[in-house]
């Protein structure tokens, strides 16, 4: 029994590790690790990427709204004004389609307004990126700011799409937010402890710092440091040298004890 155990908790390991489809590894994650504030995060850092193609303002402030609620630094109020507001850029996206389509009949129908859809088209059609990449990243955006579980996960599928209408794969782009999961939630089979008590107070304003600035550019410094405080865990140097981070990497998380 225990072997059979062992053996079942390697192989969702070793398909956490090399898994290039996101909706499988969420379902690998524990439920006591899928805090609302990762998820959140986690669909924030899918809409980033995607982030030239989010054109409507509601749109951005839905995703901007989603890093304060990871935090809890907004009311409920203003959410659920940004949740609407973030659903109407998404309903205007359809009336755009429509003049895109020179369906002026189909969205006076639907009772989308023609003028802001037509100063949307004009954005879009300004800015060179496919209309259906677009209307796919302004569903994407709508999600950060959500009320309800998964919360800002529901972005990732979208965001997906976004990518694969603009200049990549949606095959790519989810092996990418696969990459995004590992960087928020670690490795979820490894039950050897971090220990990050020896950090001192220039190294934890340092990781302080990137997190409140959503800027991780200075991660290598901050393994440096580490390395120098006597740090020789290998998971821990070895992800603060790679190139990409995102807010809610486990490292800054583990440092400014954040769940």
């Amino acid at each position: 029994m225990f072997k059979f155990l062992a053996k079942f908790f390697q192989s969702n390991e070793q398909r956490w590790v090399s898994g290039t489809e996101p909706a499988v590894l969420r379902e690998l994650i524990p439920p006591g690790m899928q805090t609302q504030r990762r998820l959140r995060l986690y669909g924030v850092a899918c809409c980033e990427r995607i982030s030239h193609l989010i054109v409507h303002p509601d749109s951005k402030a839905s995703v901007a709204l989603g890093l304060k609620l990871a935090d809890g630094l907004s009311d409920s109020d203003l959410q659920d004004q940004v949740e609407e507001n973030a659903g109407d850029a998404l309903s205007l996206m359809v009336g755009v389609s429509c003049l895109a389509d020179d369906d002026v009949e189909g969205l006076r129908e639907m009772g989308i307004p023609e003028q802001p859809a037509r100063e949307l088209l004009a954005k879009v059609q300004s800015l060179g990126v496919p209309l259906e990449a677009v209307s796919h990243a302004a569903e994407a955006a709508s999600h950060p700011s959500e009320s309800e579980p998964p919360y800002g996960a529901n972005a990732e599928m979208t965001a997906a799409w976004a990518a694969a209408a603009d200049n990549t794969t949606a095959e790519a782009e989810m092996e990418a937010q696969c990459g995004l999961l590992r960087e928020i939630f670690g490795n979820p089979f490894d039950k050897t402890p971090f220990d990050f008590s020896f950090v001192d107070e220039t190294t934890r304003v340092l990781a302080e710092q990137m997190y409140v600035n959503n800027d991780f550019s200075d991660m290598p410094r901050l393994g440096k440091s580490l390395r120098e405080l006597g740090c020789t865990d290998s998971r821990i140097l070895t992800h603060c040298e790679l190139p990409s981070h995102v807010r809610g990497c486990w490292v800054i998380d583990g440092i400014l004890n954040r769940q």
